[in-house]
């Protein structure tokens, strides 16, 4: 029978040497293949699958460069619902990175340590490695690709509002939303392609729906629904600038809101009354007389919006009269306003929103208010003259008049005394409110008397002689 031969063993001195030649090799050549890539980028490196190993910095920007042109005319087609739209996706403001792209496949093997270094080199020569492809992404193209794509699909919100017809009625018009395209989520989109390194062909466009600032829901609550006071008042539209004037300011008061509690300011409404603001030079009350001045007409305004304040039961915590009685209203319901000095103001205490408006039409001033007329009692305002006040007579002497003659300087005017009361009728009773309690002064009658005297000069004839 053969006896069994002895297993020959690798004495493990020899293994020892052959593992350390191994790894010296292996390091000879990494230190060489360090030596090799001194001035190029090492063998192995790619990105987007061309091999940038062994080309020096400027032969791989030249590489990228031709990459990052394929990348910018990679077609990409942009879906709205049924609707294709072709572009490239540079026209989304994608794009490479050039000068990244160029400092990323330089980096391998170069910045780490000297042991992570080597690991690097040699993954790359025995594996290869795949660098990410660098993108830049200019966000404000693809939002306005984004915009333009969906643009003949938009619609912009329409907020609720109040319609008031020649009739007085109050009509709701309801709101209705819009609709914009979603740049956010193409955004988004575009993003998560970079991060993946793959850029889809196709991206999807959705639309958005936008709600109004103003829905039909906070209309309601205004609590507006009919007309509440209304007053007018007469002017002549052939004094232009006067009208002009009036138009001005009365266009300030149109379609103004009042919330609840809130204390309106004529001045701070209507603003200054300057020529910028388009007031032109017409007769206005100064002292007891009337002079040209800069927004003539603008009182007519606040004294029909003062009369509509009455009638619809409002406070008034500031009004003041004219220093003469005005022809457009009766005695006691004027309501002069001087900016800065002289205002108009009034408290809306109805608990829900009051909507003014005004109108101009045949040489009439209407201002009409309009709120919960269901709420609002009946309302009468009388005004009566308590007192004629007769005018002082002054007489002026003037010497440069022959004495005896008399001429009226200044016809004068009477003066009046007034009241004016709120009558409002609640659950059947009336209960009355002393509104104002005006004095106008009466205007002196002027009459300048002659003082000169007058002299007769007597002339003696030559006497003649025989």
């Amino acid at each position: 029978m053969p006896q069994p031969q002895p297993q020959k063993h690798i004495p493990i001195r020899l293994f020892g040497i052959l593992l350390t030649v191994l790894v010296l090799g292996t390091t000879l050549i990494l230190l060489g293949g360090l030596a090799e890539g001194s001035e190029k980028i090492y063998p192995g490196v790619k990105m987007k699958g061309i091999n940038l190993g062994g080309t020096t910095l400027e032969q791989a920007q030249r590489q990228l460069e031709a990459l990052a042109l394929e990348v910018e005319t990679t077609p990409v087609t942009l879906m709205q619902g049924e609707h294709a739209y072709s572009l490239t996706w540079s026209a989304l403001g994608v794009g490479l990175d050039i000068p990244v792209a160029v400092g990323r496949v330089w980096a391998v093997g170069r910045e780490q340590d000297f042991r992570q270094r080597l690991v690097s080199i040699w993954q790359a020569r025995t594996k290869g490695i795949e660098i990410p492809v660098p993108y830049a992404f200019r966000e404000e193209m693809a939002m306005d690709i984004g915009k333009q794509v969906g643009a003949s699909f938009s619609r912009l919100p329409v907020d609720a509002a109040l319609e008031i017809t020649e009739e007085d009625q109050v009509l709701i018009l309801p709101a209705q939303p819009g609709w914009q395209p979603d740049t956010a989520r193409l955004r988004e989109q575009i993003e998560r392609s970079i991060a993946s390194g793959e850029l889809p062909k196709v991206l999807e466009i959705r639309m958005t729906e936008v709600q109004p600032s103003i829905s039909t829901q906070m209309v309601k609550e205004l609590g507006i629904s009919g007309l509440v006071a209304s007053f007018t008042t007469p002017f002549n539209p052939q004094n232009v600038n006067r009208s002009e004037n009036i138009r001005v300011a009365a266009s300030a008061l149109d379609n103004l809101y009042i919330s609840p509690n809130e204390e309106f300011s004529f001045n701070r409404i209507v603003g200054p009354r300057s020529t910028e603001a388009g007031y032109k030079n017409a007769l206005v009350i100064q002292g007891n007389e009337f002079v040209q001045g800069i927004g003539g007409g603008v009182c007519q305004v606040s004294t029909t919006l003062y009369n509509a304040v009455l009638l619809a039961n409002l406070p008034v915590v500031e009004r003041r009269r004219h220093s003469l009685p005005v022809e457009y209203v009766g005695k006691g319901l004027d309501a002069t306003v001087v900016y800065g000095y002289v205002d108009l103001r009034f408290r809306n205490n109805t608990g829900n929103h009051l909507l003014v408006k005004t109108k101009i039409e045949n040489g009439d001033l209407t201002v009409k208010i309009f709120g919960s007329p269901e709420k609002h009692p009946r309302v009468k305002i009388l005004n009566e003259v308590e007192a004629i006040l007769e005018p002082p007579l002054v007489q002026r002497p003037d010497p440069s008049l022959p004495e005896g003659k008399m001429v009226v300087e200044q016809k004068g005017g009477k003066g009046f005394r007034t009241l004016v009361r709120r009558i409002v009728e609640i659950g059947g009773q009336e209960f009355t409110e002393e509104i104002s309690r005006d004095t106008y002064p009466p205007i002196p009658r002027v009459i300048r008397i002659g003082t000169a005297k007058t002299t007769v000069q007597i002339q003696e004839q030559p006497s003649g002689g025989i």
